[in-house]
């Protein structure tokens, strides 16, 4: 499973050279509504004790 993820995304990082991760590729396919709430609920659930 976390190969098949390695594999998404470096066809991604290839595709879509830009800094920012996770956040582009959503900002990119979805808008920028989205994007914004991934990464807040990322930041969100690394923050929890």
């Amino acid at each position: 499973m976390a190969l098949i993820g390695a594999f998404i995304y470096g066809e991604l990082g290839q595709r879509i050279p830009k800094a920012g991760g996770s956040y582009v590729y959503l900002r990119d396919a979805f808008g920028p509504l989205p994007a914004f709430l991934n990464a807040w609920g990322l930041m969100l659930m690394m923050s929890a004790p």
